[in-house]
């Protein structure tokens, strides 16, 4: 199955789409500064939430299937 057919659940998303490897790079050197990748979601919202945001802010919705 091509990867864009997965479901867009957040695991995808945040670890695994290529659609968002940009954004996910940029979040992912965020986070290594202080923590280990990948980390798990509690760590992003509770530690580097300005960070997760940015990549949240980033998702080109409109071009997920």
């Amino acid at each position: 199955m091509p990867m864009w057919q997965k479901d867009q659940i957040t695991d995808h998303l945040l670890y695994e789409c290529e659609i968002l490897k940009s954004q996910r790079d940029i979040l992912r050197l965020s986070v290594t500064k202080t923590e280990g990748w990948p980390t798990s979601k509690y760590i992003l919202i509770s530690k580097h939430y300005n960070a997760l945001t940015r990549f949240i802010n980033q998702i080109p919705f409109d071009n997920l299937h």
